[in-house]
């Protein structure tokens, strides 16, 4: 709970470009929706459904972002690997990292074999970091994400285990 504040505060600096591709990210987003994600994230973790990790500077404490398994599909060893970064850690390969660590993480503790990546057509950034951690770009799904209600087409990329 101690990291709703940190969460906030990055999420509030970010509204602009994350809330373009995420309808939770607005400016109404507050200090309570924080603590609410993090009570989830605890419930989430211990039941096994999702695992949200937060990206953070080890030095500072600065929450960079987050990166989460959701969507998880234990019977076929998929899950949905998703992430958001605060606008002024964006260009450091911090969430290159990151990605690479969840993916890390899910392959050998929680014994998934694919990762997918499902990113906005328009989200060059997010399609960026796909490509930089090598996944591989499967196709476009047709109207697979919903924005404020509305459909989008979503490009797929895909990690898998080695």
């Amino acid at each position: 709970m101690r990291d709703a504040r940190t969460i906030h505060e990055a999420i509030m600096e970010s509204v602009e470009e994350i809330g373009r591709w995420q309808s939770w990210c607005t400016h109404r987003y507050s200090l309570a929706d924080a603590l609410a994600f993090c009570r989830a994230s605890k419930i989430a973790h211990r039941e096994q459904t999702e695992f949200n990790y937060l990206v953070v500077d080890a030095d500072t404490q600065r929450v960079h972002g987050v990166v989460s398994l959701n969507q998880l599909r234990p019977m076929h060893g998929v899950a949905n690997l998703g992430y958001w970064l605060r606008s002024s850690s964006v260009g450091q390969g911090i969430m290159s990292c990151a990605v690479r660590q969840c993916a890390e993480r899910a392959f050998q503790r929680h014994g998934l074999q694919r990762l997918e990546i499902v990113a906005d057509v328009n989200n060059r950034r997010s399609r960026k970091v796909a490509e930089r951690v090598g996944a591989h770009y499967e196709g476009i799904a047709r109207q697979r994400l919903r924005y404020r209600g509305e459909p989008r087409d979503a490009r797929i990329y895909a990690l898998v285990k080695q």
